[in-house]
């Protein structure tokens, strides 16, 4: 197996554009770049540094990996795409990024020949900051497949984890609720500071430390406030605050307390 690829990305954003750069950086070869339209091919060819402005049939017949980093409502239909074209798959390696969709999203091409398999980088990714050393990527796919996905992983700096198919849509959902939905309790508490007219920057020290506490000591030794002293009084007063201001706000903070009681109770610690 090659150690280094000759490589098309189809789909540069910002997740493409951060494997392509970290992948020629190692010594991997950009080749064809693909978007929605050429000038977004030529805008994601900057921002790599590497490859050139492709369509699909544009893609060379030496290229030896192809990357599918688009939107998954769009991998399924990119892949009969790209199996239609009038050239050979046998043997090269078509791999998609999603976290939800299993490796079958690409079926129509493994029966042109092609090896397929996911490989979901477990990171939030910004224009600014698209460090890939010591994360988590799930892999998915055949022995072959994934020999090539932990060989490019650990040129990465990162670390594999297969993920059986069946537990693909349980894991993204996880993932979404501890960095989409942390976000927008973040965002919700900040909202209320505003409200009150003290700068939400102020949170930052609590939120650092509750974090830093979690990953070292677990909930149950990191859970403060009057969920863990169990002030029934104080709860109810949030509660009538929130719902003066949007019965949403008061919902969800109701159910993220019965979570939170939940998992303090023996049986729900022993749930983990």
């Amino acid at each position: 197996m090659a150690e280094h690829f000759k490589i098309a990305i189809v789909g540069a954003g910002r997740v493409g554009t951060a494997l392509g750069r970290a992948l020629a950086a190692r010594g991997h070869t950009i080749d064809a770049v693909v978007c929605s339209t050429r000038a977004h091919a030529r805008q994601a060819v900057r921002r790599l540094g590497a490859g050139r402005p492709a369509v699909l049939d544009q893609i060379g017949t030496d290229v030896e990996l192809v990357l599918i980093t688009t939107p998954d409502r769009i991998i399924e239909k990119t892949a009969e795409e790209l199996a239609s074209l009038h050239r050979g798959w046998r043997g090269i390696t078509v791999l998609h990024c999603s976290g939800f969709l299993a490796a079958t999203a690409l079926r129509s091409l493994r029966r042109k020949g092609a090896w397929i398999g996911s490989l979901h980088p477990l990171q939030t990714f910004t224009r600014e900051d698209s460090s890939l050393e010591g994360i988590y990527f799930f892999l998915q796919g055949d022995p072959h497949t994934t020999a090539v996905m932990r060989s490019i992983v650990r040129q990465l700096g990162g670390r594999s984890c297969l993920l059986p198919q069946r537990h693909k849509p349980l894991y993204h959902c996880a993932a979404s609720m501890a960095c989409g939905h942390l976000l927008a309790l973040l965002e919700l508490g900040a909202g209320l500071f505003r409200k009150i007219r003290i700068p939400p920057a102020a949170l930052r020290p609590l939120v650092d430390r509750t974090l830093d506490h979690y990953w070292r000591d677990g909930f149950r030794a990191s859970l403060t406030g009057p969920v863990a002293r169990g002030d029934r009084r104080i709860l109810q007063g949030h509660l009538e605050q929130l719902r003066r201001i949007h019965p949403a706000y008061a919902e969800v903070y109701r159910q993220l307390t019965r979570v939170a009681r939940a998992k303090l109770s023996p049986r729900g610690s022993s749930r983990r």
